[in-house]
C-alpha cells in the first residue's frame, strides 16, 4: 500500500482490528476500520486502546456503502469480497474506487478459485461451502481482476 505518515487508510471489513492497528502502529497513518460486526467492533476498539492508538483509529459499524467520508489514501479488504457476491462486485468495485484519492491504492486479498473450465476437476468441497465460506462466493482471479479494471483500478501485485 505504501503507506506513510498522514496518510488515511480505510480497512472495509476491518475485522478484530489487526490491519488497522499494524497500520498507524508502523505507518503513523490515521485508520477508519469498518466492520458489520458489533462483537468484533468492541474487541478491535479494546485492542486500540491498550495499544494507546485511539488518537489514530476510529472503528465504526458500518457498510462501505455507507462510507461518505473519502477520499482515502488508501482501502484495505482482507477476507471481505468474498462476502459481497458475484451480483454486487463491480458495484463495490467503483464504491472503492470512488473512496480513493486519484492515484490512491487498493490491496484486496481474496480467495478466488479455479476458472469455470476447471470445475469438475477442482470443485469446491462440500466442507469448505458449509463451513468456511456458506455465505462466499469465490471468484476465479480473472474475473475479479477484470471487474477491477472496469472500475478503474490497475492491477500492480498478483
Amino acid at each position: 500500500l505504501a503507506l506513510k505518515e498522514g496518510d488515511r487508510l480505510l480497512d472495509v471489513g476491518c475485522g478484530w482490528g489487526s490491519m488497522a492497528i499494524h497500520a498507524a502502529r508502523e505507518y503513523g497513518v490515521q485508520v477508519t476500520g469498518i466492520t458489520l460486526s458489533q462483537e468484533q467492533a468492541a474487541h478491535a476498539r479494546k485492542r486500540i486502546a491498550e495499544e494507546g492508538l485511539t488518537d489514530r483509529i476510529e472503528i465504526r459499524v458500518q457498510d462501505y456503502r455507507d462510507v461518505r467520508d473519502g477520499p482515502y489514501d488508501a482501502i484495505s479488504s482482507i477476507g471481505m469480497a468474498e462476502h459481497v457476491g458475484s451480483v454486487r462486485y463491480r458495484e463495490y468495485a467503483d464504491d472503492l474506487y470512488a473512496l480513493l484519492k486519484p492515484g490512491g491504492r487498493l490491496l484486496n486479498h481474496q480467495i478466488a478459485r479455479r476458472p469455470e473450465k476447471d470445475e469438475d476437476a477442482y470443485r469446491i468441497d462440500a466442507f469448505i461451502d458449509s463451513y468456511v465460506f456458506p455465505d462466499g462466493e469465490l471468484a476465479p482471479l480473472g474475473r475479479t481482476l477484470a471487474t477491477l479494471e472496469e472500475a478503474g483500478f490497475e492491477a500492480r501485485d498478483v
